[in-house]
């Protein structure tokens, strides 16, 4: 009987992310890159018969392997479509990362194979020390025109087969106020006609890695759903270069969005499902027993949500910034409010977040971290 599945070559995979090379190294460093970290298939003929779908690391730097994923699939018992995973791959090690049996055992079955992954932190090392200005300079792009208009007229365009030799675009998302990192933020590489070639997320630390099917002209987009993305200027990028820079991010104009739009990318935007009514927060010494926050409302619409506030904050409109996790739950470390944002208000909102559930953004099915602004209106009691 012949299996009819995935060659038990090297299935060299396009990663979303990769890492910049550390040029001041003795020791010789491979940085992680679609080249070295590829996966590869051994048969297995038992009763039935398995395919053992392993992630090799032939760089010097460790990985984690985050998603896998089947597509295509014909006479699979498998389930054919992306799942989340968190599997370790050692410099010069594999792991298994799949098992894929057919249904019935007496036909052929075939798919394709995908995996995304991500360097760990010693990978990172070399960009966040440029980063805390160890080493070469990273430029730093201050935040660039935006442009509210061009997101919703244009659909991403179909990636091309990627280069082996093409460039790389790694930097730094930052708050252009604070100067803090802007973690689980989505950014995209335009081409010089503006069709997005590539799609990656932040770090914790607000670091990021896209990589473009071919050398070009290219620029990163930062974003956050409901507001106009910030543009990086347009850079040429030639064969194995790698283009490091810092973006300093301000957004500054919400923008009106159709569910038409929502759905060009596939990607499901984490949005506020409930906040518990209860009272907030301790009294402030010295003050009577009436808690900092007395009240909360969801309101807005489904692309603009506003958080209404009632307590003792003064009143006035501001925004919150923060990070929604994979269960739906604000990251309570990442919350950011304008600079000068009194201390009541600033309480209030750190109050009442916690208590606030969202469903979570979702990219290919599967649960993910994003993050969010939303307008507050504060209102005395």
């Amino acid at each position: 009987m012949r299996i009819h599945g995935p060659s038990t070559g090297r299935l060299l995979v396009a990663a979303t992310l990769m890492v910049c090379s550390q040029r001041a190294s003795a020791q010789k460093y491979v940085a992680p890159s679609r080249d070295n970290i590829v996966s590869t298939t051994e048969e297995r003929t038992d009763n039935p018969p398995v395919h053992l779908i392993f992630v090799e690391n032939h760089s010097t730097a460790s990985v984690t392997v985050f998603n896998v994923s089947l597509s295509g699939c014909t006479n699979v018992k498998d389930p054919c479509w992306p799942k989340q995973v968190n599997i370790r791959v050692a410099p010069g090690q594999r792991q298994i990362v799949m098992r894929v049996s057919p249904r019935n055992p007496e036909q052929g079955f075939g798919y394709h194979f995908g995996f995304s992954w991500h360097a760990d932190a010693s990978a990172m090392q070399a960009l966040e020390g440029l980063a805390e200005g160890v080493g070469s300079k990273v430029p730093e792009v201050p935040a660039a025109t935006q442009q509210p208009n061009a997101e919703s007229a244009r659909a991403p365009a179909v990636a091309a087969a990627p280069d082996p030799h093409a460039p790389v675009f790694a930097g730094i998302a930052l708050d252009a106020e604070s100067q803090l990192p802007l973690a689980c933020t989505r950014v995209a590489l335009e081409d010089s006609l503006q069709n997005v070639v590539a799609r990656s997320r932040t770090t914790r630390d607000g670091v990021f890695y896209l990589n473009p099917p071919s050398p070009g002209t290219y620029r990163v987009r930062v974003e956050t759903f409901g507001w106009s993305p910030v543009y990086g200027p347009f850079t040429p990028a030639a064969s194995d270069e790698t283009k490091e820079q810092k973006y300093l991010v301000k957004f500054v104009e919400q923008m009106l969005i159709s569910r038409h739009d929502l759905g060009l990318d596939a990607f499901e935007h984490a949005r506020p499902a409930a906040v518990s009514t209860a009272l907030y927060g301790p009294p402030q010494r010295g003050a009577a027993s009436t808690p900092v926050v007395q009240g909360v409302t969801l309101g807005g619409s489904e692309s603009m949500p506003i958080l209404g506030i009632v307590g003792r904050a003064p009143a006035g409109t501001s925004w919150v910034q923060f990070v929604v996790d994979s269960l739906g739950r604000v990251d309570t470390t990442s919350v950011q409010l304008p600079a000068g944002t009194d201390k009541l208000s600033l309480a209030s909102v750190k109050s009442v977040l916690p208590r606030v559930r969202f469903t979570p953004a979702r990219e290919s099915g599967a649960a993910t971290c994003e993050m969010l602004r939303m307008q507050v209106n504060f209102s005395p009691r």
